[in-house]
């Protein structure tokens, strides 16, 4: 039994206030004694030979801290001076990696979030997105059902586009929209796992209804996310030094088993490890009975109330697909997937994470985790490959009892200032966020029926030329079909092999799993022989309402897989009526209004002198007319630009109308490499279209281009900007502002570049 105070887990609707109020009464500390305890001695990274499976056990045996990070033979351990001295005493060969004290590089009070502000947050995300957001209060943490007053919640938030008259969100397996459920923060102090959550929540919310893949995404799927899996002791983190020091608590806050060490260290301390607590395979390898090691496994399968109601949920939510043995493989119409954050170590793990063979869908996962690691870089493999062997870990329960695909993240490398559990709190955006961004859309995609379609090819780089047209026209689609997007880091094991691609079709609103009708494209050179293959198609738009369409576009390798679908966006516009010959007897007809079809007279690419060039490093901005002498208002912009530039993070682009209207349709001033990635430049031969309505076609400029052409961030990626809240010189936020504006008179193109070393000159319009 599990005691607690409730008896199902209820949907939270609190208002904004009352949830500040409440999460106030959770920022006391947990009641430890700390006044026996002598200071905390000076911390080590240890590096241990241990190049056998064998010795690799030995080593977890030991009970000391073993850190989920393997440098080819070797392991590591955090530890004090008897540590060390154990380690030696024992036969191991050990050499110290990293000495500091037990202090973090940034504290919880200059970045890191504390638990209070991470529920908090999961209620304001509700509160400001009701049409997307529910939380869920699914159990009680340790504490919490002891009746301690600083006990606390366990809580998850769920992110789908809502339909009316339709329970998203529901406790209930059986539903029409595949769940990711992404966990993190099992163990308490790595700090990284929760603030990777944090930004994953606030990207799906603020990307709906602007990115078409996001909202392809939540109209079809749903998200979960529990960002504290073990929110008890991530508070006993932030009690180290009032959050100056934090205390190297992994397990939870059970402090009824053993006489271990207050507070607590980095080799002794109370509490279950909650990813040796799992029901699946309990007490095997790598998990200790002993209660004040770091890899104490409880005193039963689910002993404690965290994995009891995290279990709980997922069998909520995912359907048993699986039968419980160890050898029988789950179908390829498996819905859901499940990652569970940690770190560090830059590794990507598939089932199973205990010894003996492959998991029955083990060339399926590793499809998967390797198609993610093409986005972070992270060594895949199994556990006992890449790190070492584990038991009664969370994924290796969610594989096994379901069968839905299951992945640990250990996320952060072993040294340096984004290294540790604690590193410093930049680090979060700079690095680990943007690294993993992309392989969580991927992981996401993935969990309609991602046995299916992780060994099938990518459908990358979807744009449209143009994005309007009038209603019974045409549009054409370009995108890139690629079946080489495996990550290929040294040390992984399993690479897929790559296949051939043999076609490539479309889809209008309906996708290929609600029935929707396939449009087939064509490979640009004509033959689909290649592993990548740029390809093109082309629909009619008769018949479609007026409005924004959405296209989902996916390809087919020669084995007959396909891959998951990309999505993108077009709009159909009203057809411009015939103007009426004026007569004697009516009075003179108003100028015509300007057709979305492009005009020869005002859309033609204007060349610039070669001698306009874009000065070096100045605040003042370089503009050129464009004159242009079509009367008519504005129904939509479109706007092209090629530009010769040796490195795009240093401009802002700005177009001005003839009324003084100012758009910012491009701002990186400056933006180092190590912010947004910004890797290489622009060329003159490579125009980049910005559209009305479709910001999404400039984050991701560059995706028209070919393979190897590549202006943004390596994987195409580019911060977009119009937004009025980031730059204080755009008068409109979107290319909609111009709308109903006259096109008569001078427009303007200014370019600024805002950083030195670095010069350009603009090519054309």
């Amino acid at each position: 039994m599990h005691p607690s105070t409730k008896s199902h887990p209820t949907i939270v609707i609190v208002a904004t206030i009352v949830t500040l109020f409440i999460a106030s009464l959770f920022r006391s500390t947990p009641t430890l004694s700390v006044s026996a305890a002598p200071p905390d001695a000076t911390l080590m990274i240890l590096r241990i030979r241990a190049n056998t499976p064998e010795r690799s056990q030995q080593l977890l045996a030991t009970g000391l801290d073993v850190l989920e990070n393997r440098d080819g033979d070797d392991l590591f351990v955090m530890g004090d001076a008897i540590a060390l001295e154990k380690l030696r005493a024992l036969g191991f060969t050990v050499s110290v990696e990293q000495s500091f004290t037990n202090r973090a590089p940034e504290t919880y009070f200059n970045g890191y979030h504390t638990v209070v502000e991470h529920y908090t947050h999961l209620a304001a995300v509700a509160a400001a997105h009701p049409d997307l957001a529910t939380v869920i209060d699914f159990g009680d943490a340790w504490r919490k059902t002891k009746g301690f007053a600083d006990g606390q919640d366990l809580k998850t938030i769920c992110i789908t586009k809502k339909r009316a008259n339709n329970n998203d969100c529901a406790l209930n397996p059986n539903t029409d929209k595949p769940r990711f459920l992404l966990l993190s923060a099992t163990h308490a102090r790595e700090l990284s796992t929760a603030e990777t959550s944090w930004r994953w929540i606030d990207y799906l919310v603020s990307q709906y209804d602007i990115d078409p893949d996001i909202s392809a995404l939540l109209d079809h799927n749903e998200m979960w996310v529990i960002p504290l899996h073990n929110p008890e002791g991530r508070a006993i983190v932030e009690t180290g030094g009032g959050g100056s020091a934090p205390y190297f608590q992994r397990k939870n806050a059970n402090n009824t088993l053993g006489n271990c060490t207050v507070p607590p260290t980095a080799g002794n301390q109370h509490g279950v490890d909650l990813n040796r607590n799992a029901s699946w395979d309990w007490g095997g390898v790598g998990a200790s009975n002993i209660p004040c090691d770091l890899v104490y496994r409880g005193l039963s399968a689910a002993s404690e109330p965290e994995e009891y109601f995290l279990e709980t949920l997922i069998a909520q939510l995912f359907l048993d697909q699986r039968a419980p043995d160890l050898t029988s493989a789950a179908p390829v119409t498996t819905t859901g997937l499940f990652i569970t954050l940690h770190s560090y170590g830059n590794l990507l793990l598939v089932p199973w994470a205990t010894d003996g063979a492959n998991a029955p869908n083990d060339a399926a996962l590793r499809a998967m985790a390797f198609r993610m690691s093409y986005f972070n870089g992270y060594i895949a493999g199994r556990g006992k490959e890449v790190l070492y062997s584990t038991s009664g870990s969370t994924d290796d329960q969610t594989y096994g009892t379901y069968g839905i695909p299951s992945f640990t993240y250990e996320i952060g490398g072993g040294s340096g200032t984004c290294g540790g559990f604690m590193p410093a709190y930049p680090c979060q955006d700079s690095l680990f966020w943007p690294t993993n961004r992309d392989a969580l859309v991927y992981a996401a995609k993935s969990a309609r029926i991602g046995y299916a379609t992780g060994a099938g090819p990518s459908a990358v780089n979807v744009t449209l030329p143009i994005t309007h047209t009038s209603a019974g026209g045409s549009l054409t689609i370009n995108a890139l079909i690629d079946d080489n997007r495996y990550g290929n880091t040294v040390g992984s094991f399993g690479r897929p092999a790559v296949h051939a691609i043999s076609t490539t079709e479309l889809y209008i609103d309906v996708p290929p799993w609600a029935n929707g009708t396939p449009i087939s494209m064509t490979a640009q050179d004509s033959t689909y022989n290649a592993t990548a293959e740029n390809v093109r198609g082309t629909l009619n738009t008769t018949g479609l309402s007026i409005g924004r369409h959405l296209i989902f576009v996916r390809g087919q390798d020669n084995t007959g897989t396909w891959g998951p679908t990309t999505a993108q966006w077009f709009w159909v516009d009203p057809n411009t009526p015939a103007t009426p010959t004026p007569t004697p007897s009516t009075l003179p007809t108003p100028s015509p209004t300007l057709s979305p079809t492009p005009s020869p007279d005002l859309c033609a690419p204007v060349t610039i002198s070669p001698n306009a060039t874009i000065p070096d490093n100045t605040a003042k901005p370089t503009c050129f007319n464009l004159p242009n002498n079509v009367a008519g208002n504005i129904t939509g912009a479109t706007l092209g630009v090629a530009i010769s530039h040796t490195y795009v993070g240093d401009l802002r682009i700005q177009l001005s109308s003839p009324s003084g209207l100012t758009l910012t349709v491009l701002n990186r001033p400056g933006q180092p490499a190590t912010v947004y990635g910004d890797s290489s430049n622009l060329g003159s031969n490579l125009p980049i279209t910005f559209s009305a309505g479709a910001p999404n076609n400039a984050e991701l400029m560059g995706n028209t281009l070919l393979n190897a052409q590549v202006i943004c961030r390596d994987d195409r990626r580019c911060v977009y900007v119009p937004n009025p809240d980031r730059d204080s010189g755009s008068t409109i936020n979107s290319f909609a502002g111009f709308t109903g504006q006259s096109a008569n008179g001078i427009w303007r193109i200014c370019v600024s570049d805002l950083s030195n070393r670095d010069t350009g000159r603009l090519a054309s319009v």
